[in-house]
């Protein structure tokens, strides 16, 4: 092989080991930042799960408290419909919505007893 063809293949590799390492980096960094975003989907859908759970839990106890009581009171209807937006629009359901719903058919007003 001549001089000169061992020259060019010589620059040649020196141009390129640049453009090598930084695609080597870049895949590298790439694949951590994978790796960040699979475990922040795993964090998310664990605290959207925990939202929903907390919001069933306050729908049922509200459900069952003033099932009890006889009566709904409009700011707890408010809440109650509030609260339940909320845990529909995580996807919840559960059959919530029917007690829910059964909870608003109460009077908003106690009917005192004679």
């Amino acid at each position: 092989m001549s001089e000169s063809v061992i020259v060019a293949l010589i620059a040649g590799l020196c141009a390129a080991i640049p453009s090598i390492y930084a695609t080597y980096k870049q895949n590298k960094q790439n694949k951590r930042t994978n790796e960040k975003l699979d475990d922040n989907d795993l964090n998310n859908k664990a605290m959207q799960n925990s939202m929903m759970i907390l919001l069933r839990s306050q729908i049922v106890s509200k459900c069952e408290t003033y099932s009890k009581e006889g009566y709904l009171p409009d700011y707890a209807r408010s809440c109650l419909t509030d609260l339940f937006a909320q845990y529909t629009a995580l996807g919840g359901n559960h059959g919530v919505n029917v007690l829910v719903d059964e909870t608003l058919k109460l009077s908003p007003i106690k009917e005192e007893k004679k």
